[in-house]
């Protein structure tokens, strides 16, 4: 019996003996070799395992590279496509980096760990490589625990950019005559490379496509759909492909907008592209263009409503709406694009005057201040806070100034505005005289109001 019991341990050992037994390629200097494949499709790939694999070095952004294992490709292009796929294997939250150089002296040139979950596809365009040239790739789970490790395949590609990588290629859109999404123009950012530096605070442009329309209306609706794309970017411009002016710009989680003061028969341009570097953002879309209907009179500054102008009060209000209203335009009240502005105008009767939104039905009112014409504005003042108050205390009396009201993130709604002239006593030298009573009772009271009142 102890004889059988002994034999049992001994397989034991030798199965877990090779079990634990690392893999031939578990350092640089027994990286496996990659045929690259003749197109940008993987019909091609090599299986692989860390399992039993040990740390070569120390992982890349902050990962654990525990169990990495090592491949190496001879470059036929300057650009390469490399996928590493674990949704058909076990290896869970796959890691890939890809060094040029040799074993002893590696340069690293890419780590992707774009998806981030248990099983998935990494993928990543290498440019600028050197034809002829050796390149070292290595794959490992991002987490420590063995129960992470497990089987993938590995591929390298050739890279086929769409059609429309440049704005020389932009591809036209159909424009929808009316409010439905009946024409729709799919798109993908797949494979793409960067044309010009991104337009989004902290977004890369590595993988940005065009597409072109020709304005049948002066208001468009334009509304992005994301397919496999994640958090795309859209970006609006008007000029000539060597010649763009950025008209907008703006992240997926608005993922619409209405733009006013186009020019029918003109020409505009898009373009597409995910907020993250590498390829694993990048994806599919689609884009929709209808026309705008319903914009109030005073969408533009052309039709800007006159306001009426009260003297210490807000007796008379002008009601306004953001409903159906476009955008967008630039502002050096804030950096981001306003995306649905009415404008107001009105003379001066006061060297000091306020204006004031009542009653507003959305949350987030900004305005802001112009001397000059609609032409050539002259910002004065700003009000982007939650006080939905504006004041300025040096107008020109009998001059004509121009106001825009609209909402910080593009929300609809309604809302009455005031514009007075200030309060009697706003300052020291006018105070008004307090009754003093002769007892300790209020009998005699000064009533007052500071809603109207300067700082």
């Amino acid at each position: 019996m102890k004889k059988i019991i002994l034999l049992l341990l001994i397989c034991n050992l030798l199965i877990a003996s090779v079990l634990a037994q690392a893999p031939a390629n578990d350092n640089c200097s027994g990286a496996v070799s990659l045929a690259v494949n003749s197109d940008n499709l993987c019909a091609v790939t090599v299986t692989g395992t860390t399992v039993g694999a040990t740390e070569s070095q120390a992982g890349c952004n902050f990962t654990s590279a525990d169990d990495d294992v090592w491949y190496k490709f001879t470059a036929t292009a300057t650009s390469h496509k490399i996928q590493v796929a674990s949704n058909s294997g076990s290896l869970q939250n796959p890691v890939l980096e890809v060094f040029s150089g040799s074993c002893g002296s590696l340069s690293s040139l890419a780590c992707v760990n774009n998806q981030n979950t248990s099983y998935d596809t990494e993928r990543t365009i290498l440019t600028g490589l050197t034809i002829g040239n050796e390149y070292f790739i290595r794959v490992y789970s991002g987490g420590s625990t063995s129960l992470l490790r497990g089987t993938f395949t590995i591929c390298v590609a050739l890279t086929i950019p769409p059609a429309n990588d440049n704005c020389a290629g932009a591809v036209g859109l159909l424009v929808n005559q009316n409010q439905t999404c009946t024409l729709t123009n799919a798109g993908t950012s797949e494979e793409a490379t960067l044309s010009m530096a991104g337009c989004y605070s902290g977004s890369q442009a590595d993988d940005d496509v065009w597409f072109e329309f020709t304005a049948t209306s002066t208001v468009h609706k334009i509304t992005l759909t994301p397919g496999t794309i994640k958090f795309p970017i859209l970006e609006l411009f008007s000029g000539t492909c060597g010649s763009l002016t950025s008209l907008y710009c703006k992240p997926d989680f608005i993922n619409n907008f209405t733009i006013g003061d186009l020019t029918i028969g003109q020409k505009y341009f898009i373009r597409v592209y995910a907020y993250n570097a590498g390829y694993g953002p990048s994806g599919t879309f689609t884009i929709c263009i209808n026309e705008g209907t319903g914009m109030p009179a005073n969408d533009g500054c052309s039709g800007a409503i006159a306001l009426t102008a009260n003297n210490a009060s807000c007796e008379v209000l002008t009601s306004g709406t953001l409903i159906n209203a476009t955008g967008p335009l630039t502002s050096s009240c804030v950096s981001e694009p306003i995306r649905n502005d009415v404008w107001y105008k009105f003379t001066a009767t006061n060297a000091e005057m306020i204006l004031k939104l009542l009653n507003t039905t959305f949350s987030s009112a900004q305005m802001e201040l112009f001397s000059g014409s609609c032409g050539t504005p002259t910002s004065l003042a700003c009000s982007i806070t939650s006080e939905n108050f504006l004041s300025y205390t040096n107008f020109t009396i009998g001059q004509e100034y121009y106001l825009r009201v609209w909402d910080r993130y593009g929300s609809a709604g309604t809302f009455d505005l005031c514009l007075s002239t200030t309060l009697t006593n706003d300052k020291s030298d006018a105070a008004v005289s307090v009754a003093l009573n002769s007892n300790f009772t209020c009998t005699l009271k000064t009533t007052g109001n500071n809603s109207l009142a300067l700082s």
